[in-house]
């Protein structure tokens, strides 16, 4: 299962929503959080839709920021607990087995913040205690000093008020594979890189799932790298039957002027077989087919961000840091433009 939180403030761009749905494409996320968009309910149903979500919950930015949407699909089912500018709080059960999930934007002045943290406390004590619980967004904070670049550093007081919060709802960091996951995108000396997203989990969490090593994705539109937390229910709490991944149509298939003739003639060589064997060997074809056809542009795509991202990551102090981002940003945008055609 795969969950998603993301920053993303440029998604009123038709280019932006595209890499959305190529992002919720790539990882077939079942729980996804977008902090700080100003969108309305008839917006964001149309994102359901269109994200093949089947659920949604929206708390209305107030004035010109914040924000909140969570959207979830089978085989999550989702209750809303509480909800505020601030927080989305639900009960979510995923292959039987239950567990809370709390979407968190952390307000973005920091004399403001204090209100925050003691959000954080009151949930804690409210909802399903004895449960799984896993929160994730934009905390607008950080824990230590590792997690600025050495000339933004953070007041020990203001970053200590988070850590007690953290502490106090029994909660720890899921690890992260990036140093940073927030870059204002300045150039030099005006650069500020800080990790101010982030996944947190109680123990009973860590007991009832596997997981993974939470991974910075490539930010594309936003200053906030998009957060994805990959897990699976443990082995002792598997419901036979379940977890296995289903093979899906794809519509864009369609698109191809050569895709009924090759499906076709697939199909014949099959003759003779039972129904069953003869779909499975068109599965078997299709996914190559596939793979083959649709997927020069996103590996190439794929393999473009990871650079990027990498970039990002380890070489903040290179001096010709901004010209290799700025380079690797239009090849991105050149392909995406390319993309996007290939798809109108």
């Amino acid at each position: 299962m795969n969950v998603i939180c993301w920053n993303a403030r440029g998604l009123g761009s038709s280019r932006a929503f595209h890499e959305l749905r190529r992002l919720v494409s790539g990882y077939s996320p079942c729980l996804l959080l977008i902090c700080e968009r100003k969108v309305n309910a008839c917006k964001a149903n149309w994102w359901r839709s269109s994200l093949h979500f089947d659920g949604q919950f929206v708390v209305d930015s107030k004035g010109a920021s914040g924000g909140l949407i969570l959207f979830w699909k089978h085989p999550c089912s989702a209750s809303i607990s509480s909800f505020s500018q601030g927080h989305i709080d639900c009960v979510v059960e995923y292959n039987d087995v239950v567990w809370r999930f709390i979407g968190f934007y952390g307000n973005p002045k920091v004399q403001n913040r204090k209100h925050s943290w003691s959000l954080m406390k009151k949930l804690a004590c409210s909802g399903i205690m004895d449960a799984p619980w896993l929160m994730g967004g934009d905390f607008n904070e950080v824990t230590k000093s590792d997690d600025c670049c050495y000339w933004c550093r953070r007041p020990w007081a203001q970053m200590s008020e988070f850590n007690n919060a953290i502490q106090f709802c029994g909660f720890k960091s899921v690890p992260c594979d990036s140093n940073f996951t927030w870059y204002n995108q300045r150039k030099e000396v005006d650069a500020r890189f800080l990790k101010l997203d982030r996944f947190l989990c109680n123990r009973l969490m860590e007991d009832k799932f596997t997981l993974s090593t939470v991974r910075a994705l490539d930010p594309h539109c936003s200053d906030h790298n998009p957060l994805l937390l990959s897990f699976s229910v443990r082995a002792d709490n598997l419901v036979p039957g379940k977890g296995f991944k289903r093979f899906f149509f794809e519509q864009k298939w369609l698109l191809d002027k050569h895709f009924a003739a090759d499906l076709l003639t697939e199909w014949g060589m099959h003759g003779g077989q039972a129904l069953h064997d003869r779909l499975k060997g068109c599965q078997r074809f299709l996914e190559s087919w596939a793979t083959h056809n649709f997927d020069k542009i996103s590996k190439k795509l794929k393999a473009l961000k990871d650079k990027r991202a990498a970039l990002l990551k380890y070489k903040v102090s290179s001096k010709n840091f901004h010209a290799d981002l700025t380079k690797l940003t239009k090849e991105i945008e050149k392909l995406m433009e390319a993309d996007e055609l290939h798809w109108k």
